[in-house]
Parts: structure tokens; C-alpha cells; sequence
């Protein structure tokens, strides 16, 4: 688990690096303070297993709405 979640990292700092102000949508089956803990700069937005089709659709809407930081 440890090494997927420094591999999310590398690919949310990549991403980044290419689009500076992309948002990064973490999906964790962790509580959202574990999820975190480790580098909560990484972490835009939080979605936490388990969680429905209308939870993903909700949030992706939500992340749409904020627009792109420049």
C-alpha cells in the first residue's frame, strides 16, 4: 500500500510539473486522515473507499466547478 501511494505521489507531481494547477483526485481505501497524514500536498481532494458512482460523479462535478489554479 505504501508504495502504491508514493507511486500516486510521483505521478500527481509529474502531472503537475506538465499542467502546473491540474487537480489531483486521490481514491484511498484509508480513512482520509490516514490518506493524508503521509503528504497532504499531494492531496486536492479525497475520496475514500467505499463510495458510489453518484459519490465519484458529485466530486468530479465539484473539482469541474473550481476550474484550474494559475
Amino acid at each position: 500500500a505504501l508504495a502504491a501511494r508514493r507511486a500516486a505521489q510521483a505521478r500527481a507531481l509529474e502531472a503537475r510539473k506538465l499542467r502546473p494547477g491540474v487537480k489531483v483526485l486521490f481514491i484511498s481505501g484509508f480513512t482520509a486522515a490516514a490518506a493524508t497524514a503521509q503528504a497532504p500536498e499531494f492531496v486536492d481532494h479525497l475520496l475514500t473507499k467505499p463510495y458510489r458512482k453518484a459519490d465519484l460523479a458529485r466530486m468530479v462535478r465539484t473539482i469541474l466547478a473550481e476550474g484550474v489554479e494559475r
